[in-house]
């Protein structure tokens, strides 16, 4: 077996040159191979370590790149919307069309918000509240600002992931991250199915769900469910009008009925 040095060959300095970047002395080596090719290298350390230092994180990327990653890990698109987007969606009505214009507007004017400014879209299923909600998540995601879009299902099972012994993710660091995030989405709120207690409501359930709410009560969130106000109370039971007090808080609530939608403003 041939030892390294054998492999490597003979190394000398041959020389010194100039940087043409930064001016500095650099040594120029050249090299003889075991089979007798010569090759010559020289490389400026001062300029070689300037670029690695150029290329590390700062302390501002360092939580930035964290949340990219997190939210790389958690999101989850239905392929049903994979590719939605505004171009793709197809209003019939006056008030559809208005509906896709506050829509447009909201992601356009993201970031520029005096206060929290928050959307509820709630009506039957089908009828393109998804469809809008993912769509203003390309256009604030394009404008380069943290947004997770998550199926509350899957937000429900991410969490109780974070109570398995091999989690390297706890409840308090998901927490966390949902309240760095310049923009949340919670698709579908009510269809998550949780045991329900002996009084019948799905408190573990609600207990999350309020404390996501509540974090998020000054931030801007988009929520969209299937379920009245009342729905929402026999499910959640003691915690619902804690949930929906928060939900509503400088939200606009977009209704879609079956044949039309009706846009109110919530103060």
């Amino acid at each position: 077996m041939k030892n390294i040095a054998n492999l490597i060959g003979s190394i000398d300095k041959v020389g010194e040159r100039t940087c043409e970047e930064c001016g500095s002395t650099v040594p120029i080596y050249q090299r003889t191979d075991s089979e007798g090719n010569v090759h010559k290298h020289s490389i400026c350390l001062r300029c070689d370590n300037n670029i690695l230092i150029a290329n590390l994180p700062s302390k501002e990327d360092v939580p930035k790149k964290r949340l990219e990653s997190w939210v790389k890990n958690h999101e989850h698109v239905d392929e049903s919307i994979k590719h939605a987007s505004f171009a793709t969606f197809k209003p019939t009505t006056d008030s559809q069309h208005d509906a896709k214009r506050l829509s447009m507007g909201y992601a356009k004017k993201f970031g520029e918000f005096e206060k929290n400014h928050s959307i509820l879209f709630k009506g039957d299923v089908g009828i393109g509240k998804s469809h809008l909600a993912y769509s203003i998540a390309r256009e604030v995601k394009r404008k380069g600002y943290s947004v997770l879009f998550i199926p509350v299902p899957n937000l429900m099972n991410a969490i109780k992931a974070t109570y398995q012994s091999n989690s390297h993710e706890s409840q308090e660091d998901f927490m966390s991250f949902i309240g760095e995030l310049d923009l949340l989405i919670l698709d579908d709120i009510g269809s998550e199915y949780v045991k329900v207690d002996p009084n019948g409501f799905e408190s573990w359930a609600a207990d999350i769900l309020f404390q996501i709410t509540n974090i998020r009560q000054n931030k801007p969130t988009i929520y969209t469910t299937n379920y009245t106000s009342a729905e929402m109370e026999q499910k959640y039971g003691r915690q619902s009008k804690r949930i929906l007090s928060r939900m509503l808080s400088g939200a606009e609530v977009i209704t879609f009925e079956s044949k039309d939608m009706r846009v109110e403003v919530m103060d």
